[in-house]
């Protein structure tokens, strides 16, 4: 499970909350065109005018050499109804210049293609841009067209800082999610107190080897996860209040619809299918998530995938009994039960129930998230 609120019932398994601040709705001109140099014949730069971390930029200013004349400098303004932005330059022809620039699709890596709908909804920095340079009428009348201008962001450039912003926050929140998820005395203390890794109900674990082992009768109503997230969540109850604990994330799980996302989620993997859910497009669009907030989530989400397939395939394990147990075939409308005790839906779902393997899961996941959003803050805010 990732995120803030990961609690009880196998279709919460493996969810993805995003730790970033609230953005309102509203996005402004999305993609954002990155600082920097554009072009390598005659090239122009580009630089936002206004915004920080709170608010994105409304203006840019553009500026070229011309030969002949005086050089290109003029604000651009944010149109979101024409997703781009828009000058203009008074001249001596009878009108002035008009510019008009549309930022590119965004820098990502979409190899698998399984995202595509939330990542073009989401807010993102673009290192291509198209301008058009709508020319006056005596230049048109004297056989001059309009320009149509391709251009790419040349050397490194530098994201708006209400995206680095996002990022940075994003950031903050998985990296304290890894450390949480690495603390071998919150596993010893989730051990000593005999928790189950990801949902107290559970009475067995299984091993790598596929074999289920029966854990001890269950004595508190909260997991090891349970734990990790009264570590993580600011709005969570101290470790010494389990009852708090627990009833806090049944109140979550009594809202949570199996076939939805829990608000505010990015992602999650089902233990069962290991397909991976994520945000719908249009949530992505208003909430203004950074999409490359929205691609790490999903390469956590798809470190889970991996795993849950590996457990998951054959769909069977091994009773304490010796006899092999195929839960696809034998789980039904009332459940799995073996020797009259309700068993685990998955092998996935099984294995997650060792505290210590819960953690690995995630602070593994969690790294992945860690590196994607380190590397790009290095290439394009720090």
């Amino acid at each position: 499970m990732t995120g803030h609120f990961r609690r009880f019932g196998i279709f919460l398994f493996a969810l993805h909350l995003w730790g970033g601040a609230a953005v309102a709705q509203g996005c402004g001109c999305n993609p954002l065109p990155s600082e920097g140099t554009y072009g390598k014949t005659d090239p122009f730069t580009l630089t936002h005018l206004d915004g920080d971390e709170s608010t994105c930029p409304t203006q840019i200013r553009l500026q070229a050499k011309r030969r002949g004349a005086p050089d290109i400098d003029v604000p651009l303004f944010c149109q979101p109804e024409k997703a781009a932005w828009i000058g203009v330059e008074p001249s001596p022809f009878g009108g002035p210049f008009i510019y008009e620039l549309s930022a590119g699709e965004p820098p990502l890596d979409m190899a698998s293609g399984e995202y595509v709908a939330q990542l073009a909804a989401s807010r993102a920095m673009s290192e291509a841009a198209t301008l058009k340079m709508f020319l006056p009428p005596m230049l048109v009348a004297m056989g001059k067209s309009d320009l149509n201008i391709s251009l790419e962001l040349t050397g490194k450039g530098r994201a708006a800082p209400c995206i680095c912003g996002e990022v940075r926050l994003e950031l903050d929140h998985v990296s304290k999610q890894k450390a949480a998820y690495e603390d071998k005395d919150l596993i010893a203390h989730a051990r000593a107190l005999g928790l189950r890794g990801s949902d107290s109900g559970q009475n067995f674990w299984m091993d790598s080897n596929r074999q289920l082992h029966q854990l001890p009768p269950r004595e508190h109503r909260y997991s090891y996860d349970d734990l990790v997230s009264s570590e993580t969540t600011p709005s969570s109850v101290a470790l010494d209040s389990p009852d708090q604990i627990a009833a806090q994330g049944a109140k979550i799980a009594a809202k949570f619809k199996p076939s939805e996302l829990q608000p505010g989620a990015f992602a999650q993997t089902h233990p069962i299918s290991c397909a991976i859910k994520m945000m719908h497009p249009k949530e992505a669009a208003q909430s203004c998530v950074p999409a490359i907030v929205m691609k790490a989530a999903f390469e956590h989400e798809a470190r889970h995938r991996a795993l849950c397939r590996k457990f998951n395939s054959p769909p069977t394990y091994v009773a304490p009994d010796g006899t092999t147990v195929n839960w696809k075939e034998r789980s039904g409308a009332t459940g799995l039960y073996i020797d009259g005790i309700s068993a685990p839906a998955s092998g996935y779902y099984a294995w997650a129930q060792m505290p210590e393997n819960h953690a690995a899961d995630e602070a593994a996941a969690y790294g992945v998230e860690v590196k994607i959003l380190q590397d790009w803050l290095s290439a394009n805010c720090d």
